[in-house]
């Protein structure tokens, strides 16, 4: 059965939008059916620019997707980029939790055998604990780079210039509005962005109405850059993203039940941030009457946002975004709709069309919970709360393209486009495209 698309606008509820933009211009690994396939891409690119000796960096990388269940390791991107000149390769998973990273990038690191495994990082990116992966047998590490230890790339790579970023944010526009999405709420503000976006808007080339949400590490330069700016009706804070949990595909995803295939340190996921840290956060918000975005992709990390938001008795006009809820528990669901408490499930139902194999291989025995639209709509009908008010969709390009479509494709069929009915995930959460596509119009 074909989807047809009703006609726009849309609004993208969750997404990055500069960076968007910086990763139209790399190599899209995305379609790649094997990790053979990649490496040829990257070589390819290589061999197409053997005059540079800049980073090469490649995005969209789906490793459970593929055969060998692995991104590249470090002498295998060393050897595409063309081996003795040392180019430096990144390849970014799809979900951007984690990395792998050439040789010549260990080395300018200085990760070496003796490096502890265990990488943790307050920077503003993610949570606070990651993994350096090693070899078990030679201790040496492979190159993949896990959650915080993503940083050890971060403080290599030159900083994007004010100019690139402006340019990228335009880049990003164009491709948005050829989608017909004219509402964007960014998910990782700073006050670089706020300030190309300011440049735009007074030349009067902004066309995209944008919401930030910005990390701890962030929010009071987002707030000072949005005072020294003037008042533009396209621009507004929405308040605080929070990480308080991993992904599903580097298993770091907060479980109730562990995962079929385990990290052995970390069985049920990562929980970030202790139970103060977010009381804390939360508390914070609330006498500011700011929002809280809080990432929350497994079923645990959505019932610990539960249970410390219902802690509070306060009056407050903050609201509490839970962004992704991929898997939430039967026993949360009516908790999510409850009428008294101010919250919105924030999901990327198009996840599933690159999460399948992730979900059938490391959760099976909670793939039925995934991406529950069906049970949170049919509960705001019940407890008479307003479906468009509790539930947004986005995407978060660019971890997947910001095709609304594939919202549709994923919210109705529940599968891939041309895929066997038989191949559906969770059919039972299935909802119409009309309803997916109310939730999708722009904010009034």
């Amino acid at each position: 059965m074909s989807i047809t698309p009703p006609p726009g606008p849309w609004r993208d509820a969750h997404l990055h939008l500069a960076e968007h933009g910086l990763e139209l211009a790399c190599i899209n690994l995305a379609d790649c059916a094997t990790l053979d396939e990649a490496l040829q891409r990257i070589a390819q690119r290589a061999d197409e620019t053997p005059s540079e000796t800049g980073w090469l960096k490649a995005t969209g990388a789906r490793a459970e997707a593929w055969p060998q269940r692995r991104l590249p390791n470090a002498d295998e991107l060393h050897t595409a980029a063309g081996g003795g000149r040392g180019r430096p390769v990144l390849v970014v998973s799809f979900d951007h939790h984690m990395m792998s990273v050439s040789r010549r990038v260990l080395e300018m690191a200085g990760v070496t055998p003796s490096t502890p495994s265990e990488y943790r990082s307050s920077s503003a990116f993610g949570g606070s604990v990651g993994a350096i992966e090693k070899d078990p047998e030679t201790g040496e590490p492979t190159g993949v780079l896990i959650e915080a230890a993503c940083d050890i790339v971060r403080a290599l790579r030159p900083e994007v210039t004010p100019d690139e970023r402006t340019e990228a944010i335009r880049a990003a526009q164009d491709d948005l509005i050829r989608l017909k999405i004219v509402e964007v709420h960014d998910m990782f503000a700073t006050a670089d962005l706020v300030s190309a976006l300011q440049r735009l808007d007074s030349s009067g080339d902004l066309a995209l109405n944008v919401v930030l949400y910005a990390p701890p590490a962030h929010l009071g330069g987002v707030i000072e850059a949005l005072r020294a700016c003037a008042p533009s009706p396209r621009v507004r804070l929405g308040g605080l993203k929070l990480f308080t949990d991993g992904t599903l595909n580097s298993r770091t995803a907060s479980m109730l039940a562990p995962y079929a295939d385990p990290n052995p340190a970390h069985p049920a996921g990562t929980p970030f941030y202790t139970d103060d840290e977010l009381r804390g956060f939360m508390r914070d918000m609330r006498q500011r009457d700011l929002d809280i975005a809080a990432h929350a992709i497994g079923d645990a990390a959505v019932r610990r946002l539960l249970d410390l938001w219902e802690s509070f008795d306060d009056a407050s006009q903050s609201t509490l975004r839970i962004e992704h809820a991929q898997f939430i528990d039967e026993d949360d669901i009516d908790r999510l709709c409850d009428p008294a408490r101010r919250m919105v499930v924030s999901m990327q139902p198009c996840h599933l069309l690159t999460d399948m194999e992730a979900i059938e291989r490391l959760t099976p025995q909670r793939a039925d919970r995934a991406f529950a639209l069906r049970d949170l709509l049919d509960a705001c009908g019940r407890l008479g709360v307003d479906r468009a008010q509790r539930i947004v969709l986005g995407s978060d390009t660019p971890v997947v393209r910001p095709d609304p479509m594939d919202n549709l494709q994923a919210a109705a069929e529940r599968r891939r486009a041309g895929m066997e009915s038989q191949r559906a995930i969770a059919p039972g959460q299935a909802i119409s495209a009309e309803e997916c596509a109310a939730l999708m119009r722009p904010s009034a």
